[in-house]
């Protein structure tokens, strides 16, 4: 590795006063030097032992995984969410509310405009000649009206308790077994 190059001394300076730059460096890591403070040593440091500024360089500190920043932000946000979960229920509580109560202002408006529009059909006289045809069965001066029985409508089934699937109006599981026995007999 190449030497850093190093100034010479003046007339004036004297060899101690020229320090090599590596030594001021392990000088500044170890504390010692001119004009540093002297360190002490930790309890069980001895003479031999690498100084503790230079021994943690070394080898890695393991981090810490929890603070007390961590478990105090913890804290305050579930105080904060403990405090505002009411108040978010009621809000979503009076949204659902209020969603029922458009629909129910629009089921209303739309029922109230179909009421309008029956009352105009009714202010019309061949709508209303229609209706006294249709419901009353009235007739204009000249008509002459005639009543058909039976005509359209189908015929009126009488209630019984069988049908063609079950004849005689039994619970399936008899309607089974009376099912089994009769094709055993035929």
């Amino acid at each position: 590795m190449p030497k850093a190059a190093v100034p010479k001394a003046s007339a004036g300076q004297t060899e101690t006063a020229r320090a090599k730059p590596a030594e001021t460096a392990a000088a500044a890591a170890a504390g010692t030097g001119r004009g540093a403070a002297p360190r002490s040593k930790p309890a069980g440091a001895s003479r031999g032992s690498k100084p503790a500024g230079l021994k943690a360089a070394a080898e890695p500190v393991a981090a810490k995984s929890f603070s007390g920043r961590l478990v105090a932000l913890i804290v305050v946000l579930l105080a904060v969410t403990v405090m505002l979960t009411p108040s978010v229920n009621t809000f979503l509580q009076q949204r659902s509310e209020i969603a029922a109560l458009r629909a129910d202002i629009a089921a209303k408006q739309q029922q109230q405009q179909d009421l309008k529009d029956n009352l105009s059909k009714w202010s019309d006289p061949a709508y209303i000649k229609q209706q006294a045809r249709d419901r009353v069965s009235m007739m204009m001066p000249g008509e002459t009206g005639y009543w058909v029985y039976g005509g359209d409508a189908a015929p009126a089934t009488p209630e019984q308790p069988g049908t063609s699937v079950n004849p005689e109006g039994l619970p399936w599981v008899d309607g089974l077994w009376q099912s089994i026995t009769r094709s055993a007999n035929e």
